[in-house]
């Protein structure tokens, strides 16, 4: 909450900008994961209940909810860099807000938060 109150109207420097605008698209998409594996640990809790190994699934959401954000962020600032030439965050410089433009956040950002809501409603 820090990194968003703090970076989210940094557009006077540009660096600093996008740097913002990655972090927060990290944590926002960090949190929807968390989100993700606390409805699946409710959906092993109340359901299955038994024969689960909780020190495996603790370790696999681990490293879901901070390495699948990390790794869409990555591919993100690659194709921002090779493919749309520094676009995806362009806002830094135009907008009021450093974040993804309209195209970017469709593509990296919805669709992922919209495939996850997805996934938790069809677990039943």
């Amino acid at each position: 909450m820090l990194v968003f109150l703090v970076g989210l109207d940094r557009r006077e420097n540009f660096i600093l900008c996008k740097v913002f605008a990655v972090l927060i698209h990290y944590l926002f998409l960090a949190s929807i994961c968390w989100m993700l594996v606390e409805g699946v640990n409710l959906y092993i809790a109340l359901i299955i209940v038994f024969g689960v190994n909780h020190k495996k699934l603790k370790i696999a959401a681990h490293c879901f909810s901070w390495g699948f954000p990390a790794l869409l962020c990555l591919i993100t600032v690659l194709v921002d860099a090779f493919v749309t030439g520094f676009e995806l965050y362009e806002v830094c410089m135009t907008a009021k807000y450093c974040f993804l433009n309209h195209r970017g956040r469709m593509y990296f950002f919805v669709a992922p938060i919209m495939l996850m809501m997805r996934s938790t409603s069809s677990s039943s």
